[in-house]
């Protein structure tokens, strides 16, 4: 098993643990007996058995991350809750686990207990997940497309907006970034447009990258937004007079938007 086959796998695993009669082993059906059971020896063989057959049945990248589990029902939960919605959401959720990092190092200068225990924390995460990554397909299509995404006074300490934006070329991710607002927005447009036009300035960086290698990809790019009132100013110049604090922003959406650059598609949050 690689990062892109789970399903594939798992299908092929159970048919083959079913036809041995192991797939209590895996499932979690099956008690795990006291150490002092007459049949815990015999239980303890095929358990062991099993193990070495998944542990022996994925990518070696992935395997180093489960040779430290000696249950079959671990390992294949944790298979499960790793790949089994491919490679975005093993993504989102590497990110989520590690934004505490960013937090973290606003109070190097002054930590407490509290900071401790999240890095510990942070710490057992990356030593127990060395297999995970971000994976580039050899075979997606060379089409560029980007996601923003805002979170409206997201800090909990200064209430500052945290604006965000991924960028993939085909299925692989290239380009991320997230970063705190130096003031404190009041309306949460404000900040979804400033994350628009972050994700725009990187767009127009890697398309300049791409055309100077003389890559050929799909044109225009796609931007995602789940913002509808981002996107209507940017496509209505009416907008104008009560977005002032955001001109120079609206202008060069709408220049890039009308050169062909971009195409502003909405998605939905959830």
């Amino acid at each position: 098993m690689d990062p892109t086959n789970y399903n594939s796998w798992s299908r092929s695993a159970l048919t083959a643990l079913s036809a041995k009669n192991k797939v209590e082993f895996v499932d979690g059906s099956l008690p795990w007996p006291t150490s002092n059971h007459r049949l815990y020896t015999t239980w303890k063989k095929a358990t062991n058995m099993v193990v070495s057959w998944l542990v022996h049945s994925v990518a070696t990248s992935i395997r180093q991350s489960i040779l430290w589990m000696d249950n079959a029902v671990d390992i294949w939960k944790d298979l499960k809750a790793r790949y089994s919605q491919g490679d975005f959401l093993r993504i989102s959720d590497l990110q989520h686990k590690l934004a505490s990092i960013k937090h973290l190092s606003q109070f190097v200068a002054h930590p407490s207990s509290a900071h401790q225990q999240t890095t510990y924390r942070i710490l057992r995460y990356l030593k127990a997940t060395p297999g995970s990554g971000v994976f580039f397909s050899t075979s997606s299509i060379f089409l560029l497309k980007a996601f923003s995404d805002s979170d409206w006074a997201g800090c909990i300490d200064t209430k500052r907006s945290i604006t965000s934006y991924s960028v993939y070329l085909g299925s692989s991710l290239i380009s991320w970034k997230s970063k705190k607002q130096a003031t404190i927005s009041k309306s949460s447009f404000e900040v979804e447009y400033r994350a628009l036009a972050s994700a725009t300035y990187e767009l127009q960086w890697l398309t300049h990258f791409l055309d100077d290698f003389g890559i050929v990809y799909t044109r225009p790019t796609l931007l995602f937004c789940d913002n509808c009132s981002a996107l209507h100013i940017t496509a209505n110049p009416d907008f104008h007079e009560c977005t002032k604090h955001i001109e120079i922003d609206c202008h060069i959406m709408r220049e890039k938007l009308r050169s062909g650059l971009i195409k502003l598609l909405p998605i939905a949050s959830t």
